[in-house]
């Protein structure tokens, strides 16, 4: 009886492992694509403005 209670509660602590390291996984995933989304806007903001540079010195009101 106190084998089947030994093998019962190192398989609770094999799940829960391995829902913690599934956990992480997909944290460590959210956070790159928030990196990347973060980047991608920033780029995306960069182009806007050098794009837009070349008409405001055309539109420089004095």
């Amino acid at each position: 009886m106190q084998t089947s209670r030994k093998r019962a509660s190192w398989k609770i602590r094999q799940v829960n492992k391995n829902c913690y390291q599934k956990n992480q996984i997909e944290y460590l995933e959210g956070e790159t694509n928030g990196q990347n989304q973060t980047i991608n806007a920033n780029n995306n903001l960069d182009r806007l403005q050098s794009d837009w540079s070349g008409y405001c010195d055309e539109l420089d009101i004095d």
